[in-house]
């Protein structure tokens, strides 16, 4: 049945098991920049380099211009804000394991800066020591053995500085038709929080008050 409260936080996120392979996808930041290169791109502007240089393409070299062509204007749309990255890199994981699998005809050209972001379960408890807060990063070939090509360990993870918990959110008013609405939302912290310190809560969008909706006391 539906409830008008949820249940305080973490009681319904079962995690994974760590066996389980779980299909992930990667989300653009919001300063994104397609740093993704692409075979048929490095081909047309080979080929259009030449007719610049006054050459005169053979039946193939202009069939495979345009052909070319065709496929690079597709696969960067894709990267670009609004298309299906998902069809350019895709990802998947296991346990702590991230894995990231680039499309063929597409490569990440040496020492460009790829940022993504990706969605993921907040930590119940922090790392029982430094050593369990290391990242191990490598570069793998899509051959049967999975060749490592690059590899750099014990990359430092984040320091938490403690966990906000969210034990309960209750809703003054539960009817679908209610304009204004007031939730008393009860947080626990790990971590002593000392005053004037800045506690930020972002909200979804969503519920923003509508412009011409009546209210009274502080809008949100």
């Amino acid at each position: 049945p539906l409830v008008s409260e949820p249940s305080p936080q973490g009681a319904g996120q079962e995690r994974p098991s760590p066996t389980q392979v779980t299909i992930c996808h990667i989300l653009r930041p919001d300063n994104w920049a397609c740093s993704l290169e692409f075979e048929p791109c490095v081909i047309m502007n080979e080929l259009d380099e030449l007719i610049t240089l006054g050459m005169v393409l053979s039946p193939s070299q202009e069939n495979a211009r345009v052909g070319n062509r065709t496929i690079c204007l597709d696969l960067r749309s894709k990267c670009d804000a609004g298309g299906k990255l998902s069809d350019l890199v895709s990802c998947s994981s296991q346990g702590s394991t991230l894995d990231l699998f680039i499309a063929p005809m597409v490569y990440l050209p040496a020492r460009r800066l790829f940022q993504f972001l990706i969605q993921g379960y907040n930590a119940r408890n922090p790392p029982v020591n430094s050593s369990m807060n290391m990242w191990h990063y490598m570069t793998r070939n899509a051959d049967s053995e999975n060749t490592i090509l690059d590899e750099k360990p014990q990359v430092p993870g984040v320091s938490l500085i403690g966990i906000v918990l969210v034990d309960s959110m209750v809703p003054s008013n539960t009817k679908v038709s209610s304009i204004e609405n007031y939730v008393t939302v009860t947080l626990r912290l790990t971590t002593q929080c000392d005053p004037r310190a800045i506690l930020r809560i972002t909200f979804p969008v969503e519920y923003m008050r509508g412009e011409n909706a009546a209210f009274s006391g502080p809008a949100i």
